[in-house]
């Protein structure tokens, strides 16, 4: 049921189930919210076509119809539970990696079949979180793993040939677990990835040479201001802007030269216990940024708030448009699409049983 109430000349939409409290509020008007009718993790858009990976069973789903309705296309069978990476590469080669499985596959009909191009070094436990593309149409993968930190995982793949071969072009075995995001600023052509977890381990680092050399820009010994465990990255024509995560506090952060990090935004009570999972800029300039809770047992904090929040001026400001509730489980949003068309956003969501779409109007 959605329930519309209009306080203080702001439009709140509450999506109710029953008679069970309030789970997602929308407290923006100009935030467009839809359900979708399948549970999704990660997805990717290309085109006109939607790809979507479900939480489960590793199924790839395919949607012409804007996310309305959805086709079943494969079952990535290795490995155990969410598809955690969805990519399309500017030729159409659709790439998927399922939790827990230490594969990237390789679709060259759009998903219907998928075979392995890439064996991570965890056969068991790795995963690729995030893949990108520079201007040349070399791909880059990032490997992460659930492993204890004496097993480290935090590799950096390339591919010249569309994803048929790769060759490992970073590792740093002795002081990173794996790594959070690999990414590639369309402004520059500059490759940026952070690596995680912990203090020495956790650094943000970037190469200017297509993935040839790399250097670390930040981590604890440099700055120890700033939580370097960083998860999520957005780029705009003047700004990097950066999402941590830290369970004692996860911040917003921002660079206008790679050397100077500013917080630009800092949660209070319940909500800075989150990490920020994914960051992405519409074709207005609007930046929104999701988050999805880790509760903070060693203070006793056993509830906590998954949110959205927007900025419309590059990072300088942010506003929260989407409150996921207080939850003693997880919730919030882990994954989100790139941007369809401009404006939607298709992303997973904890605090009901399907995805959800979002657009700012």
């Amino acid at each position: 049921m959605r329930i519309l109430l209009l306080w203080g000349g702001i439009l709140v939409f509450f999506f109710c189930c029953g008679n069970e409290e309030p789970l997602v509020q929308i407290i923006d008007d100009r935030l467009e919210y839809e359900n979708l009718s399948i549970e999704i993790g990660a997805s990717y858009c290309y085109g006109d076509l939607i790809f979507a990976g479900d939480l489960e069973n590793g199924i790839i789903y395919c949607s012409k119809d804007t996310g309305i309705t959805w086709e079943k296309r494969s079952t990535i069978q290795h490995g155990d539970g969410p598809v955690r990476g969805l990519f399309v590469s500017s030729k159409g080669i659709l790439f998927a990696s399922r939790d827990k499985s230490g594969q990237l596959m390789r679709s060259g009909d759009q998903g219907y079949s998928f075979r392995k191009c890439l064996e991570l070094s965890s056969s068991k436990a790795s995963t690729v979180w995030r893949m990108a593309e520079n201007s040349l149409g070399w791909l880059f993968a990032a490997e992460y793993s659930n492993l204890s930190w004496d097993d480290n995982c935090a590799y950096i793949y390339r591919s010249k040939d569309d994803g048929k071969t790769w060759e490992c072009i970073y590792n740093n075995p002795t002081h990173a677990r794996h790594f959070h995001f690999v990414a590639v600023d369309p402004y520059t052509d500059y490759i940026y990835a952070a690596r995680g977890d912990g203090n020495e381990r956790a650094a943000f680092i970037r190469s200017t040479d297509g993935g040839d050399s790399w250097e670390i820009l930040g981590n604890n010994n440099i700055n120890p201001e700033i939580d370097w465990q960083f998860t999520s990255i957005a780029f705009t024509p003047h700004y990097r802007i950066l999402g941590e995560d830290d369970p004692a506090q996860s911040d917003i952060v921002r660079t206008a030269d790679d050397k100077y990090f500013e917080k630009v935004f800092e949660p209070d009570s319940l909500e800075q216990y989150n990490f920020w999972a994914w960051g992405r800029v519409d074709g207005s300039g609007n930046i929104l940024f999701g988050s999805w809770t880790q509760h903070n047992y060693l203070k006793n904090i056993k509830l906590a708030r998954g949110v959205i929040c927007l900025s419309s001026d590059e990072g300088a400001s942010w506003e929260k448009v989407v409150d996921f509730g207080l939850q003693k489980e997880h919730s919030g949003t882990h994954f989100a699409s790139n941007v369809y068309h401009g404006a939607w956003l298709f992303c997973h969501s904890k605090s009901q049983s399907n995805g959800i779409r979002i657009r700012l109007r």
